[in-house]
């Protein structure tokens, strides 16, 4: 049989530097706290997330452990790095004491699951630090609005470009050039893929499309600091002029209005129709920031980057619909075919005729039901009326006449724009 393990946790809310952080003593107090106890531990784990949050990564596997029964005891620096809500804390330790686990804290002590009077520690401890919890959340608050009016840093989360380096932020050389680079190509004319595609060759650092868009789009770079509390002038090393900024902020402005006024082209045969060269299919592609460009069918291969994989070119989604459509409209328009839609309208109000009758039935024997329960007394003459008046709204007693006439069909296709577009949908 496997021998079960001694495992550790540690948590702390926010990433800080390595001289600062505390999970690296929390880490050092469990290992001398264990030596000093006579047992060795086997596994450690740790997060830097909220004591609230239950998506930490380190927890989730301590769980793991515990619920397939490999675990013995679990130690850790306070009883709230587990969790800081009462709740959660509570199914925490309700699964320990059915999975028998000894829990081990540097400050609070040793609890036994076993023994009511620990269970209650336990409990008043996480209702404590539950409270203390929300103290911690207020007096951060106060903290951070200090900070903020001091000019000093609320975090030590360093945007890309900078590091934060004795106490305040500073340049990282090749960062900073790329984000130089990126500015300077999006001014020249370049869009976000372009842009990410050029960051992959050297001395750039990559970004993806979307991290192209977040550094265009942030203050930062200017040297703006911008928070819930208000806005610090030049709190960090400006990487670009607020002229350069301001006018990538104009170009992405007009590049949205350009696009909206482009409108969409609804492609009728969009997942339809395939590709005769490599059978992939077509889709529809509109490249909406030029102007009185034209939408066109293309090859997803071609339209991912794999030209030679395919022969076909780009052709044109209008001209392509228009032929499309008239075939279809010239095969609907034949005398069999007429026929046969005729036939199909015949047999569908046929059967909604039946449906009718059905629905006359049935509303017949419900309605003597109801004049029998409101001749013993069992619902009132007003329950009765609005019954009624319910059911004889929703029944539709019209029956539309079966007589189809075949040439008005074809002149409704011929004429009809709407038939038209429905033919897409047959």
């Amino acid at each position: 049989m496997m021998r079960k393990l001694n495992i550790s946790y540690a948590r702390q809310s926010f990433k800080r530097t390595e001289t600062d952080s505390s999970v690296i003593w929390q880490k050092q107090l469990i290992s001398e706290y264990a030596a000093k106890q006579g047992y060795r531990l086997d596994a450690h784990f740790d997060d830097i997330k909220s004591g609230n949050r239950t998506d930490r990564s380190g927890l989730l596997e301590v769980q793991r452990l515990i619920n397939d029964e490999k675990v013995v005891s679990l130690t850790v620096y306070r009883i709230d790095r587990i969790y800081r809500n009462y709740r959660q804390s509570l199914e925490f330790f309700q699964l320990c004491a059915e999975k028998e686990i000894v829990l081990h804290s540097v400050e609070d002590g040793t609890f036994n699951f076993q023994k009511p009077e620990e269970r209650l520690a336990l409990q008043v401890l996480s209702a404590t630090a539950e409270n203390q919890r929300e103290q911690s959340v207020q007096q951060r608050k106060m903290n951070n609005k200090r900070k903020f009016e001091s000019g000093l840093p609320v975090n030590y989360e360093a945007p890309f470009g900078y590091r934060y380096k004795d106490h305040r932020f500073v340049l990282e050389p090749i960062e900073a050039q790329t984000v130089e680079f990126v500015f300077n190509s999006y001014i020249s004319g370049q869009g976000y893929k372009k842009i990410s595609g050029l960051t992959k060759t050297v001395p750039w650092v990559y970004r993806s499309p979307a991290q192209i868009k977040n550094i265009i789009i942030n203050p930062k770079y200017y040297g703006d600091f911008t928070g819930i509390h208000g806005t610090l002038k030049n709190f960090l090393p400006a990487i670009v002029s607020k002229d350069i900024f301001e006018h990538a902020q104009a170009i992405r402005q007009r590049r949205a209005e350009d696009r909206r006024s482009t409108g969409t082209v609804k492609a009728y045969l969009r997942t339809k129709i395939i590709c005769p060269y490599c059978s992939s299919k077509l889709t529809p592609y509109h490249n909406k920031s030029q102007k009185n460009s034209t939408a066109k069918y293309v090859c997803q291969k071609r339209l991912s980057g794999h030209y030679n994989d395919c022969l076909l070119k780009a052709v044109n989604l209008k001209t392509l619909e228009h032929h499309v459509q008239m075939s279809v409209i010239r095969l609907l328009s034949s005398p069999d075919e007429i026929r046969k839609l005729s036939d199909r309208v015949r047999h569908e109000l046929s059967n909604r005729q039946a449906e009718q009758v059905q629905k006359g039935k049935s509303f017949s024997n419900f309605k003597q039901v109801k004049v029998d329960q409101l001749a013993k007394g069992e619902i009132s003459v007003l329950e009765f009326k609005q019954w009624l008046d319910d059911h004889v709204n929703k029944l539709d007693r019209t029956v539309p006449d079966l007589k189809v006439n075949t040439a008005e069909v074809k002149k409704l296709l011929q004429v009809d724009m709407r038939v038209k577009q429905e033919i897409f949908d047959l």
